[in-house]
């Protein structure tokens, strides 16, 4: 049976996201969970909620697969409990009044007897294999099925667009955050000169001014978000590595997974996953042209672990900046 699980495991993991530890990767996204500057906490915590939710998304293929195992498991071990509970006395020696009352206690038993036999079967090796092979054996069934083997690669591409998703409006939220607080950082980002032309003050509109009341000492970060596309990896870079002087963050910044990520995220957007022949001339992806592009979920985790690295560094960075500034 060993073999067999081994072979349908490797065979599944070609389609779907399986034996992904939550768990753990919710404790490491603990790192999210508190900062020193309370403006910053709600930035912080929505990025690790968005990225939770993404993951329960992409494994509702084993979740599902899991649910059955279960069931058709517990089943099993619940019809063997309810024959056994039955050699019991001749149940014609009762009245039919105490025949329903022995019926409705030899049914819990049954129950309670099924439940501690299943929890005690999971534990077990031959439980843990015959859960594997349920599990598997239904995944496979999915992925078997043109349709929803489609549906499975669409799951997995719409997750890994998540991904770049929650890190964009990370770094648009953290943006808004740093400018407000240090309105100087306009004159900085001015100097880079692929940025100069978005900090055009002359077109603000007067009714920013009345909005704020015409003082924006603590709003430059909201106001100057109008003209930033932070769906574009090169502004992301720019800003980052302007305010930032990190070497660390700033080759991260420049890793080519990131570029992929972000050039498979417009595939997707604008092409509905359709190579076409910008996307091969901006990238090293040796796709054919015209093909479907499908994320694997190994590349999916790639990226999952590329955003939360680079993200950890960013938090780092600001909480750095802004302690240092905090303390002048």
């Amino acid at each position: 049976m060993n073999e067999v699980i081994i072979k349908l495991d490797k065979e599944i993991k070609e389609s779907f996201l399986i034996d992904f530890d939550k768990d753990n990767f919710e404790i490491e996204l603990g790192f999210f969970d508190d900062s020193f500057f309370l403006e910053f906490k709600g930035v912080f915590s929505s990025f690790k909620e968005n990225l939770m939710s993404i993951i329960s998304t992409v494994t509702i293929p084993e979740i599902m697969a899991i649910g059955k195992a279960n069931i058709e498991i517990f089943n099993r071990i619940l019809t063997q409990e309810r024959i056994l509970s039955l050699k019991i006395d001749d149940e014609n020696t009762f009245e039919d009044k105490q025949n329903i009352e022995k019926q409705k206690e030899r049914g819990l038993r049954a129950y309670q007897k099924a439940k501690d036999r299943f929890f005690a079967e999971r534990k077990a090796e031959d439980g843990k294999n015959e859960f594997s092979l349920i599990t598997l054996i239904f995944l496979k069934d999915l992925s078997d099925d043109m349709s929803l083997k489609s549906a499975s690669n669409n799951l997995i591409n719409q997750c890994t667009l998540s991904i770049w998703t929650a890190f964009e409006v990370f770094c648009r939220d953290c943006f808004i955050i740093l400018l407000n607080k240090k309105s100087e950082l306009v004159e900085k980002l001015s100097d880079v000169p692929e940025l100069k032309q978005k900090f055009n003050l002359k077109t603000l509109p007067v009714q920013k001014l009345i909005e704020f009341n015409y003082d924006l000492s603590n709003r430059m970060g909201a106001v100057l978000i109008e003209n930033f596309e932070f769906s574009n990896i090169e502004t992301i870079r720019s800003v980052y590595k302007c305010i930032f002087t990190s070497e660390v963050l700033r080759a991260k910044l420049e890793i080519n997974d990131l570029w992929l990520l972000f050039k498979r995220r417009n595939l997707l957007v604008h092409k509905s996953g359709v190579v076409d022949k910008q996307y091969l001339e901006s990238t090293s992806d040796n796709l054919p042209l015209n093909s479907k592009l499908i994320i694997k979920p190994e590349e999916f985790l790639k990226y999952l672990e590329l955003i939360v690295d680079i993200s950890k560094d960013i938090k780092k960075e600001i909480e750095k900046y802004c302690a240092y500034h905090l303390a002048e």
